[in-house]
């Protein structure tokens, strides 16, 4: 159980700390590169979905609450402007080996066979995951 619980407080802080990212780096960008900006912002509302999706099932299955929710989106968007000098496609390039790490643990957190709320939720968002890391082959600075 404490396997468990540790891994839904993860998921929930790196849902979170992704957000806040993809927040901040698309409010440095909303004027540069507004179709960058539009890829930022629906990858940010996935990101902060799963995030709730997370803390309802630690509700849920544990009956606490998990805190921390402004602290881990701005620890995230503090992190975007603290990569300011460099170059827009290099912090894609951070974010999409960040996204790449989150699936490959979400693939073996599946491939271990576990049957819980925890793996209901991994099924349904790996793929938004997988999107959120084509960001940086999708975009191309115009």
């Amino acid at each position: 159980m404490n396997v468990l619980k540790f891994q839904i407080k993860l998921a929930y802080r790196v849902e979170l700390f992704g957000t806040g990212f993809y927040r901040g780096l698309s409010k440095q960008y909303n004027t540069k590169y507004p179709d960058l900006t539009k890829m930022l912002d629906h990858a940010a509302a996935q990101e902060y979905g799963h995030s709730k999706l997370f803390s309802a099932c630690y509700s849920g299955l544990f009956n606490k609450k998990l805190g921390g929710e402004k602290f881990w989106l701005g620890f995230g968007f503090c992190q975007s402007y603290f990569l300011f000098v460099l170059p827009v496609s290099l912090k894609l390039k951070l974010a999409r080996i960040t996204e790449l790490l989150a699936v490959k643990q979400f693939e073996r957190d599946l491939a271990a066979g576990a049957k819980n709320k925890y793996i209901d939720i991994v099924k349904r968002i790996i793929q938004d995951e997988k999107d959120h890391a084509e960001i940086c082959n999708k975009w191309k600075k115009s």
